[in-house]
């Protein structure tokens, strides 16, 4: 049963303020059974991107993204995501093959600089205590630039807005990373996001995987501009100052919720009805069967599932 003295991640807050009702199902361990695409794209670019990142960490500059995709590491990851989604093998595969094209890509866009930084960490994971609650999660990196550290963050985004920037600014994720990492020990100056465009090519039909990645990997380096954006986000005292304020508020709320034993579980029809996809729980919602979802024992999935390591449960 989870309790507030578990702790909270950005994204199980984000459910919550989302929807109650979706946030209570989360919590009590259902889940969708089968591949969720965008999420699974996301998992896989963040995994190939940590391995050329901590190459990067312990100072091996000369990393090449062949290197990466070619790693042990990676078979073993993808040849258990297979396991896991033995239906979804050609997703699967079709999905490595855009992401082997964005690696190349990016590194021709970013690998002279990233060269250059001083990479501290890649995928910290952190659970520290602020105010009578525990922040845990996982950041991409941290990276010491001139004037400082930076969080490095990568978002995947197929529609991007043009004040992308002034968004990123108010991502709730900034303020619970922010607020989690000064509370580590790290002197965090500002967030680096690296905001990738997922490729919306599909394959043709009787076209190789090799093929694929060919085409994918000529448009994208073609077009960067399209697929890759940065943003060098800092703050000023008074904005640091309410993004804390902020933060606490929601935790506050998110906490009474949790303690008086999630009772208010009204549900959000933005859930259903806004354009960034259906909710995963709406069949359950609206019929209140369970079928077609699985249980599972973790409350973090963003949290590695690792020997000695606690996801949640």
């Amino acid at each position: 049963m989870y309790t507030s003295e578990v702790g909270m991640t950005q994204s199980l807050l984000k459910k919550f303020l989302a929807c109650p009702r979706a946030c209570k199902y989360y919590l009590e361990g259902y889940r969708k059974i089968g591949l969720k695409k965008p999420m699974w794209f996301g998992s896989l670019m963040h995994y190939i991107l940590h391995i050329w990142k901590s190459q990067l960490v312990v100072g091996n500059t000369e990393c090449q993204p062949e290197d990466v995709l070619s790693s042990p590491l990676l078979e073993a990851y993808m040849e258990e995501q297979m396991l896991e989604f033995p239906e979804d093998v050609e997703e699967i595969n079709k999905l490595r093959a855009v992401g082997s094209a964005l690696l190349y890509s990016y590194a021709a866009q970013y690998a002279e600089e990233m060269k250059q930084q001083k990479w501290i960490a890649s995928e910290i994971q952190f659970k520290e205590a602020f105010r009578g609650h525990i922040l845990r999660g996982m950041a991409d990196g941290i990276v010491e630039c001139a004037d400082g550290l930076y969080i490095i963050d990568h978002k995947f985004k197929g529609r991007q807005s043009a004040s992308m920037a002034s968004l990123l600014s108010r991502d709730f994720q900034v303020e619970f990373y922010y607020t989690a990492l000064i509370q580590a020990g790290y002197d965090i100056k500002g967030f680096i996001y690296d905001v990738i465009r997922p490729p919306q090519i599909k394959p043709r039909k009787t076209e190789t995987h090799e093929a694929y990645t060919a085409r994918l990997l000529g448009d994208t380096l073609e077009r960067p501009e399209f697929y890759f954006k940065r943003y060098n986000i800092t703050f000023k005292q008074n904005e640091l100052q309410e993004m804390r304020f902020n933060l606490l508020k929601l935790l506050d709320r998110f906490k009474t919720w949790i303690d008086m034993g999630m009772d208010d579980v009204y549900y959000s029809t933005g859930c259903a009805m806004s354009g960034g996809g259906e909710c995963p729980y709406l069949s359950m919602c609206t019929t209140g069967d369970d079928l077609g979802y699985t249980k599972v024992e973790t409350f973090f999935e963003e949290l590695p599932k690792e020997k000695g390591v606690d996801n949640g449960r």
